[in-house]
């Protein structure tokens, strides 16, 4: 039997769902994030399997750094296959963090604004540590990042990709999924992209920080 009792819903997309759950045993909390395998034929099934155990293989690698998400645990069913993830952050993601920022009080967003203000080295050190790995990361943007207490981690390697075997982390050809708001022009333009793609992006969370903190219309 699976110890893990769900407790709500935090997100969901095409490919699963992710909820906070409740070990039965030891009560800890912790997110669970859970992908449905394509019901069309066994080799999409088997694509898609390889596909997840790539991203939790991955995110192993990566969690030992404190602001990246850990993975605690995974099995899989005939139909699916879970990951178990801490923390369940409490502060949701970035993009619901800056929501209630600006929505907030005075007091209550005085208390945010430290969060947002370490926000900036967090990152660029997490992000550090994954290139150091020789990991890209491909789709970093707020809805990739949580915030739990004072903290801020990146999550969601599932377009990721592991460039260790390779001299350097560059790519071509067509760029199979980014968000076009925070991609840098080369992926935009399906164009050589490498690590520095990443930075880019992260540029681009920097900016959205910026002008939620101090009110600007930068972006």
């Amino acid at each position: 039997e699976i110890p893990y009792t769900p407790l709500t819903l935090l997100g969901h997309g095409q490919k699963g769902v992710v909820e906070k759950v409740r070990h039965a045993h030891s009560s800890a909390i912790y997110a669970r994030k859970t992908y449905r395998l394509s019901p069309r034929s066994a080799r999409q099934r088997a694509l898609d399997r390889a596909a997840y155990v790539r991203e939790i293989e991955i995110t192993r690698r990566l969690q030992k750094h404190r602001h990246i998400v850990r993975v605690v645990a995974s099995y899989s069913t005939s139909d699916t296959l879970a990951v178990i993830l801490e923390p369940a952050a409490d502060g949701g993601d970035l993009k619901t963090y800056l929501a209630r920022y600006a929505a907030g009080d005075v007091e209550t967003r005085r208390d945010m604004q430290r969060t947002l203000y370490h926000a900036y080295g967090c990152l660029a050190s997490g992000l550090a540590f994954m290139h150091s790995q020789r990991i890209r990361h491909r789709d970093v943007k707020p809805e990739n990042i949580l915030v739990h207490g004072t903290e801020v981690l990146f999550a969601d390697f599932g377009i990721s990709r592991d460039y260790s075997g390779k001299a350097d982390s560059w790519t071509d050809g067509r760029a199979d999924a980014f968000t076009a708001k925070y991609c840098a022009p080369e992926v935009q333009d399906q164009g050589v992209r490498s690590s520095r793609s990443d930075v880019w992006a992260l540029g681009c969370v920097f900016l959205l920080l910026y002008s939620a903190v101090w009110e600007s219309d930068v972006i």
